[in-house]
Order: structure tokens, then C-alpha cells, then sequence
């Protein structure tokens, strides 16, 4: 069975979507599409002027597992720039995040953050995530089925909505090693409403 990629950290997006060579139009044009984590490498290495080990860790992947990243970004952007190929940025990418902080996520049992927060993360009936900041609210039901691998696809999908801090009563340790490895602070909660955990951190 072929690994799962590792998530990879991403801190900014860039300001616009595509580059192109002027005067030609898109419907003429090769695209090269340019992948989150290798605009994320792009700016740590090349605007940042970060060394890679340090651009590594912000990522938090491996030096050789950034090196990597970077040289296919160069490529791609050496081969757009030489060939007359437009560039599309940040296309879709399953291994790489941006995380908002300040951005809550708590395992509820009920869709408010009146709910009390549930036992076990991997199976909350609901995920109900709270931005510190704008006070915005937002509920994802969790439609996960039970049994191998549920934690592993609930840490995708909170790792995907960009949470800083998940709320549970319980972490499982597949959850405990994904969120560790993305710096998702993780806080318990036991017969506490949602609003309550959140009051308390």
C-alpha cells in the first residue's frame, strides 16, 4: 500500500493565481500548474532567504523532503519562463495546509458551541469551528465512518479547514502523531459546553 504524503505547512499564498507571457492568449498557452508546497518553498528559499533546514522546519517536512520541493518549484518556473508557458499558482495539493491561528475547531457533540464537547475526537457527531478573532462560526458534521483509518481522515479534514487548536474530551494516537507533526496544539475537555473549552485556553 503506497505511504500517505507527509502535510507540509504553508504560512502565505501568493497575491495572484497566473503568470503568462504578455500578448498571447490563455487558450494558446501550455500551463505549467505550480503546487501550494512549491510556492510555500519558493518564498521561504527565494524571498524569505531562508537556508533550508530553517525553510524545512517552518514546512515541517524533512531538508531533504524541502530540497526536493524546491528544485521541482525552479524547474517549473525556469521552464515557464524559457518556453513561453503561462503558470498557474497554488493548484490543488492534498499535502499541503495553511494554517489560520486563532482558528478552533472543537469536537462537539451538537452543532453549537453550547454542546458539549465530545469524548473522542475521530468519532464527534460534529466539528464546530470558532475563529478567536472574528468570532465567526462554522459546523462540519462529521460523516466519517467508523473503524480503521477514521482518524486519519478526520485529521485531514480539520488539517484542511486550517485549525490552530483542536478541542476534545480524547485524542487517539494516530490523531496525537498527525497533529503533532503539523503543530496542532490539541486541548482536553471533559463535561465542559464547547463555549467553556474555549474560554479556557
Amino acid at each position: 500500500m503506497p505511504r500517505r504524503p507527509r502535510f507540509c505547512r504553508v504560512s502565505a499564498l501568493p497575491r495572484c493565481s497566473y503568470f503568462k507571457p504578455n500578448g498571447i492568449a490563455m487558450c494558446d498557452l501550455e500551463e505549467i500548474e505550480l503546487a501550494t508546497q512549491e510556492c510555500e518553498a519558493l518564498r521561504l528559499s527565494d524571498v524569505e532567504g531562508l537556508y533550508q533546514d530553517k525553510a524545512a522546519e517552518s514546512m515541517g517536512v524533512s531538508r531533504t523532503t524541502f530540497g526536493r520541493i524546491l528544485n521541482q518549484a525552479r524547474s517549473k518556473v525556469a521552464s515557464a519562463l524559457f518556453e513561453g508557458k503561462a503558470l498557474r499558482l497554488c493548484g490543488s495539493s492534498e499535502c499541503a495546509y495553511v494554517k489560520k491561528e486563532g482558528l478552533v475547531a472543537v469536537c462537539s457533540a451538537g452543532e453549537t458551541l453550547e454542546d458539549l464537547v465530545d469524548s473522542v475526537c475521530a468519532r464527534a457527531k460534529y466539528f464546530v469551528l470558532f475563529d478567536r478573532k472574528t468570532e465567526q462560526v462554522q459546523v462540519i458534521e462529521n460523516l466519517t465512518p467508523s473503524g480503521r483509518g477514521a482518524g486519519r481522515e478526520v485529521a485531514e479534514k480539520l488539517i484542511s479547514s486550517g485549525v490552530s487548536t483542536v478541542i476534545a474530551g480524547e485524542f487517539g494516537p494516530n490523531l496525537e502523531q498527525i497533529f503533532n507533526d503539523v503543530r496542532i496544539e490539541m486541548k482536553t475537555a471533559v463535561g465542559k459546553s464547547g463555549r467553556e473549552a474555549i474560554e479556557s485556553l
